[in-house]
C-alpha cells in the first residue's frame, strides 16, 4: 500500500454501478491510498457528475438500467460531459466475460478492463496503471490531420486506414517505404513503425533509424488511436492538406 499510494494521493475517481455494495466495496478498497471517490448510480447520473467535477479515471460498470455503460461512454466520448468526458480514461468493471466484452470496450474508446468481483490487490493494480497513462487525445484536435499508412499487405492497409479514418483523420494509402515517400518542405514528420517482432533489438534498431514511436501488431484499436491522436495532437503535420 505505501509503495502505491503516491500513484493516488490526490486524484479524483468515478464509481459508475447501480448496485450500491459494488460501489461500496470499490470504496473500501482505494479510500486508504488518499484518492477521492464520486459515485454514481447510472451512466446519465455519470454524465451529469463529469460536467460538473475533472475526473482522473472513471470506473464504469458495463450492464446498468437506464443508460449502459457502452452507451455512456458514447455520450462523453461525444461530448455530453463537456470537454473533460471526451478524454477522460474509462476502465470497464465488468462481470461480462471478458472474450465479450473486450471487442466492445475498445470500440466505444474505454482504456481498460477488469473482471468483477475482484481481488483488492488486482483492484489497486488495475487503477494504477490506468492512472499513470495519458489521458486520450482530443478528437478535434486531430480532426482532418491526414496519416500515411505504408504496408505491404493490402488488408493491414484497409484495416488502419478504417481504424484511424474513425477518429477523422485522412488515410492516405502506401504499399511500400518508397512509395510512401512524402515530402513534407523540411519539417519533421511523427513515424510510427509497426512490426510483428517484439524483440529489443528491433525496437532499438526502429529508434535509430529515426522512428518516433513503435507498436507490435496486432494492435488493438483503442491503442492505436490512442497513440495516432497522441502524436497528431504534440506536432503539427506540415503540409497534410497537399497530402
Amino acid at each position: 500500500m505505501d509503495e502505491v499510494r503516491p500513484l493516488f494521493v490526490g486524484k479524483r475517481l468515478l464509481v459508475v454501478d447501480d448496485e450500491a455494495l459494488h460501489r461500496m466495496v470499490v470504496r473500501s478498497f482505494l479510500e486508504p491510498l488518499q484518492v477521492g471517490i464520486d459515485e454514481a448510480g447510472n451512466g446519465k447520473e455519470a454524465i451529469e457528475r463529469v460536467w460538473d467535477t475533472q475526473y482522473d479515471l472513471i470506473l464504469m460498470n458495463l450492464n446498468m438500467p437506464k443508460l449502459n455503460g457502452y452507451e455512456a461512454t458514447e455520450r462523453l466520448r461525444a461530448g455530453d460531459g463537456g470537454r473533460q468526458g471526451r478524454t477522460t480514461p474509462i476502465m470497464a468493471y465488468t462481470s461480462e466475460p471478458p472474450y465479450i466484452a473486450q471487442g466492445k470496450t475498445e470500440k466505444v474508446r474505454m482504456q481498460g478492463l477488469l473482471p468483477k468481483p475482484c481481488t483488492r490487490p488486482d483492484l489497486i493494480v488495475a487503477v494504477g496503471d490506468s492512472l499513470q497513462q495519458r489521458p486520450l487525445s482530443p478528437p478535434q484536435a486531430c480532426a482532418g490531420k491526414a496519416v500515411l499508412v505504408v504496408d505491404d499487405s493490402e488488408l493491414n492497409r484497409l484495416i488502419l486506414n478504417t481504424d484511424t479514418g474513425k477518429r477523422g483523420h485522412r488515410g492516405v494509402g502506401g504499399g511500400s517505404g518508397g512509395g510512401g515517400h512524402r515530402g513534407a518542405g523540411g519539417a519533421p514528420l511523427p513515424i510510427i513503425g509497426l512490426s510483428g517482432e517484439s524483440e529489443e533489438e528491433q525496437i532499438r534498431a526502429a529508434r535509430a533509424a529515426g522512428m518516433d514511436d513503435y507498436l507490435v501488431k496486432p494492435i488493438k484499436q483503442a491503442i492505436l488511436l490512442q497513440k495516432v491522436g497522441e502524436w497528431l495532437s504534440s506536432s503539427p503535420v506540415p503540409g497534410a492538406d497537399k497530402s
